[in-house]
This record gives C-alpha cells, sequence and structure tokens, in this order.
C-alpha cells in the first residue's frame, strides 16, 4: 500500500473506530504512545489494515501522535444507507 494512501486510511479508520479521539487529553494520551514507542516494535498488526514494518513502524507511531487532533469523523447515516440501497436495487 503507498505510504500516502496508508496514512490517510488509517487516520480515517482511526478516527471512525474511536470517537473519543476528539475528547482525549493530547498530552496524556502521547505519554502512552510514548510506552508503545519505547518498546521499539519492528512490525505492528492492526485488524483493520495491513502489517507495518521497518520505517513505517515510527511513521505509524508519529502518525497516532496526531489522533487527538484530527477532525471528527461524520459517519454516513440513514439517508446514505437509502442512497445505496437505492443505486444496488436500480443495478439489479
Amino acid at each position: 500500500m503507498p505510504a500516502e494512501m496508508l496514512a490517510e486510511t488509517s487516520m480515517v479508520f482511526s478516527t471512525m473506530l474511536s470517537p473519543w479521539h476528539s475528547i482525549v487529553d493530547p498530552v496524556k494520551f502521547d505519554r502512552w504512545v510514548d510506552r508503545v514507542a519505547e518498546l521499539r516494535p519492528t512490525a505492528m498488526v492492526g485488524a483493520h489494515g495491513p502489517m507495518i514494518c521497518g520505517a513505517r513502524v515510527e511513521e505509524a507511531i508519529e502518525r497516532v501522535r496526531q489522533v487527538p487532533y484530527a477532525a471528527e469523523c461524520v459517519l454516513p447515516g440513514q439517508p446514505m444507507l437509502d442512497e445505496i440501497l437505492g443505486a444496488l436495487i436500480a443495478a439489479a
């Protein structure tokens, strides 16, 4: 996966899956990220993305530090679901 695509999609998923990110204390959050960084991981595997190895691990850790500052993700609601279902039905 291209680095830019990974950076963009990981931030979107982080904000979607952790809606609390907008109210977290960035200083305290950063201390928890420090704890992970201090382990000096060489690979990271998550449930919603590809395995990250090598230099990308440090990039991912730095990206996670930005989560408290990310904009809230607007999740699709019923109107969007209706639109998707309508398009699927029309295509069938």
